[in-house]
């Protein structure tokens, strides 16, 4: 075996910072888009900037996709059917990923501290392997 086989891979860690704001970017443009969903024609500047910051910094425009309607009928009654009826579609989309994000914020986080601290993770492990053999040795000793 050659020297170079021997040596350990140097390890690879998941970029922490650019996961947090891939979701933190994520969460935004589904709350950018429930919101003028719900308001067609209403910004939120506020939003606006914090999406705006990930654009500057990631260089990406959106996760994503866009619906542009064109009237090329010229009836403009109908397309305000339309519209209205894929603003709600977009909602119902939206809203329960949204739901979904912020159940697992909590989830998330814990992934992160996991990351920052390895050692920390595999302790935590191994006491709850501990305190699951002992409940199941109680368990094992009640139904004698």
């Amino acid at each position: 075996m050659s020297k170079k086989s021997k040596k350990q891979r140097p390890k690879r860690q998941f970029d922490v910072r650019m996961i947090k704001d891939f979701l933190e970017a994520l969460h935004l443009e589904l709350r950018v888009r429930e919101l003028e969903n719900a308001n067609p024609g209403i910004l939120n500047e506020e939003l606006q900037e914090q999406m705006a910051r990930f654009f500057r910094k990631y260089h990406y425009v959106g996760f994503l996709t866009s619906t542009e309607l064109i009237d090329d009928v010229g009836d403009p009654e109908a397309m305000d059917k339309v519209a209205a009826r894929i603003y709600e579609m977009q909602l119902a989309v939206v809203q329960p990923a949204i739901a979904a994000l912020d159940t697992l914020a909590p989830h998330f986080e814990g992934a992160f501290r996991a990351l920052a601290q390895p050692d920390v993770v595999v302790i935590n492990r191994l006491l709850m392997s501990v305190a699951l053999a002992e409940d199941e040795q109680d368990d094992g000793e009640q139904a004698e």
